[in-house]
């Protein structure tokens, strides 16, 4: 089961063109802020660039969160079919694809998942220290997983830094708000986290739970194209019933892009009928992966 999203600065090769699509060998950042302004309609085909981008480092920085992040918002948007026709078209020992799939085993089978960690840690991959640290940690050696986690935050992984702070990856610890909201400014997906969290659609801690803090964090995902249907529908139930959130009719429309309301009512005001409507249109797949960090994904 994967534990959390990954992020590497690692080398990587070409995609088999049926799967990626083709695309400019030079993305200049002006292209991506396109890509992503296309995202924010719920363009699957945008998703599914930005993903590219990320993943070679084609105006951005390569960045396996981000890639992994956008790999599942173009499944979500129809951009892929599945999440791991993209994964397995890397090849066998790529670095990106040996810390998706270590990390999908690290609680079943921490013994291969460290021997991976150990071989990428070889290759100066500093994920390999991140996904040895998770697993160190979900096999009780909190201080040295700690240490190593901390090493990769000090080299750069936003994967090390969301697992120190998030809900549910460590027994006994409860959200780092405070870090997270610092993580926010450097790493957008921390604002869908945050989003998440203060929204109550992630967890079940009450104290936490303020809807315009939710709102706010949201707001900033969607900037980033990282809200997908759920904080989609939350901002428009959350807008439909007064809360204090400045969407234009723009917004709104595009809102509902983003969350499938194409056959909906628009009258619609309670906001569990816009999170639960609709939940079984894309759940095609048997089995489930659970990524913290975004939301419970499907595993072909």
């Amino acid at each position: 089961m994967i534990a959390a999203l990954v992020m590497v600065s690692c080398t990587d090769q070409m995609m088999e063109k049926e799967v990626v699509g083709e695309y400019a060998e030079q993305t200049p950042a002006s292209e991506v802020t396109a890509l992503i302004e296309k995202a924010r309609w719920g363009d699957g085909q945008a998703y599914l660039q930005l993903t590219n981008c990320y993943r070679d480092g084609k105006g951005v920085k390569q960045d396996f969160i981000n890639m992994v992040s956008m790999m599942f918002f173009a499944k979500e948007y129809g951009g892929i079919k599945r999440v791991n026709d993209y994964m397995t078209s890397l090849p066998e020992d790529s670095e990106y694809r040996l810390v998706y799939d270590a990390l999908d085993k690290s609680c079943s089978k921490a013994d291969e998942t460290l021997e991976v960690a150990e071989k990428l840690i070889a290759r100066d991959c500093v994920e390999g220290y991140t996904v040895k640290g998770i697993v160190l940690m979900e096999n009780d050696d909190m201080e040295e997983g700690r240490r190593l986690l901390r090493y990769a935050t000090e080299r750069g992984s936003g994967l090390a830094q969301l697992y120190l702070c998030m809900p549910g990856w460590q027994k006994e610890f409860e959200p780092d708000i405070d870090k997270l909201k610092e993580l926010a400014d450097t790493l957008p997906l921390a604002s869908m986290c945050l989003g998440n969290i203060y929204s109550g659609q992630k967890g079940d801690d009450e104290k936490l739970k303020d809807d315009q803090l939710a709102a706010y964090y949201y707001m900033k995902a969607d900037k980033h194209a990282l809200l997908g249907r759920d904080g989609a529908r939350w901002l428009l139930a959350y807008h439909q019933n007064g809360g204090n959130v400045n969407l234009t009719d723009k917004d709104i429309e595009r809102l509902k892009k983003l969350a499938w309301m194409g056959r909906m009512e628009p009258d619609i005001v309670e906001q569990n009928d816009l999170y639960q409507q609709g939940e079984d249109e894309d759940n095609d797949e048997s089995d489930y992966v659970i990524v913290e960090a975004v939301d419970t994904i499907e595993v072909e």
